[in-house]
């Protein structure tokens, strides 16, 4: 892909409803571009962020009630 290709790809991820919507065409769909594997490795970072901001939530609450427990 272009430079420019790459640079409206990119804008377009931007957007949070929409970039998520392009994550999941790209990764999924039919086309086989290199956007099809970028797509994937990002949507995968999003679970493994999603993941470890649930588990690190989990913690932090638990961590306070116990602080705080009389």
């Amino acid at each position: 892909m272009s430079v420019s290709k790459w640079f409206w790809s990119l804008l377009l991820l931007c957007i949070p409803v929409v970039g998520f919507i392009l994550l999941l065409i790209w990764a999924f769909g039919g086309s086989g571009d290199e956007r099809k594997n970028f797509a994937r490795a990002a949507l995968l970072m999003w679970a493994v962020g999603i993941v470890l901001s649930i588990f690190f939530g989990v913690f932090s609450a638990i961590m306070g009630i116990m602080m705080f427990a009389p």
